[in-house]
């Protein structure tokens, strides 16, 4: 790394092998393999805790907090679909207004490896 120009320098020429020999091993003809600790450890929220030692987030102890929290917020959201359907009902209007049309085409479906990777929590396959 000594000799070289800062202002060149990228995450490519800082780990190619530079010559010399690494802290781990000098026996392996200086091959510097140091990577970055984003690309060797996975992303993992933190706990947040209040002074008093309680999680700030209501659903910590269920060991998916992130999960249940979007899970919980589907829910909540297909319940005001459904009363918003039921005071339309009440109203007397069957059919929607044109207008007022809400397009699901546009919508996404992820699977578990993507839902993981989103909440940074672990999954099995039957949750």
């Amino acid at each position: 790394m000594m000799g070289l120009d800062a202002d060149g320098m990228t995450q490519r020429t800082s780990t190619k092998p530079s010559g010399t020999c690494s802290r781990r091993d000098c026996s392996r003809s200086g091959a510097a393999d140091d990577e970055a600790p984003e690309e060797i450890f996975p992303k993992q929220k933190a706990a947040q805790f209040a002074v008093d030692g309680r999680p700030f987030h209501h659903l910590f102890y269920s060991g998916l907090p992130n999960y249940y929290s979007i899970m919980q917020d589907i829910q909540q959201r297909m319940e005001a679909l459904a009363n918003y359907e039921d005071e339309k009902l009440r109203r007397g209007i069957l059919a929607p207004d044109p207008t007022q049309a809400i397009m699901l085409a546009g919508s996404q479906w992820i699977g578990q490896l993507q839902l993981q990777d989103l909440v940074l929590e672990k999954m099995d396959e039957h949750m």
